[in-house]
């Protein structure tokens, strides 16, 4: 995976990044622009990375839609604008290719809440820092990731019991949680 440091090329991955989604907040229940047809939950990541049966589905998908790149971003706080020199993590955008290893993608220094998205715009996955990723795109790119990564509905019960005992043990506001999980079929 290629690091992408040259501002005028993170532009167009902001232009890309905006065809999918309207905003970076994973954890709110309309963040997919109007183009996106359907919607998966995947619970729960290594972390700011994909599991790697995640991963490899989302590659599999990829390559049956007839892509051939995606990009990678860690999307806190002015991610798009503001490039710091090639050695350093803040710059957080790569470019990688439907051949990419799982571990070339866990060998990436992501320490922020990320996303990964198509060249095209045409699908997008959010990941959060408190262990889920919300997946979007066709419907024929969702199909493709739910029958390649054998997709489970028990995610969303698995969420919802992750944070009720965020609840019990830290006091989390879980209000949000019914609401945001109803955008996923």
């Amino acid at each position: 995976m290629k690091k992408i440091v040259n501002i005028e090329n993170v532009k167009i991955l902001e232009s890309n990044f905006l065809k999918v989604f309207k905003n970076k907040d994973p954890f709110d229940d309309d963040v997919y622009a109007d183009n996106i047809q359907a919607k998966l939950l995947l619970f729960p990541t290594e972390g700011y990375y994909l599991q790697k049966e995640q991963f490899k589905a989302l590659i599999q998908s990829i390559t049956h839609i007839g892509e051939e790149q995606f990009y990678i971003s860690e999307i806190e706080g002015d991610c798009f604008s503001t490039l710091l020199s090639n050695d350093s993590y803040e710059s957080g955008h790569w470019v990688g290719k439907n051949s990419s290893s799982y571990e070339e993608y866990t060998n990436l220094p992501i320490v922020l809440e990320s996303a990964i998205y198509s060249t095209n715009g045409s699908w997008g996955i959010l990941i959060s820092h408190e262990g889920h990723a919300i997946l979007g795109g066709s419907k024929e790119f969702v199909e493709k990731i739910q029958i390649v990564y054998s997709y489970d509905e028990s995610c969303k019960q698995r969420f919802i019991e992750q944070w009720e005992r965020n609840q019990k043990e830290y006091n989390s506001n879980i209000d949000w949680i019914y609401a945001f999980l109803k955008q996923f079929s």
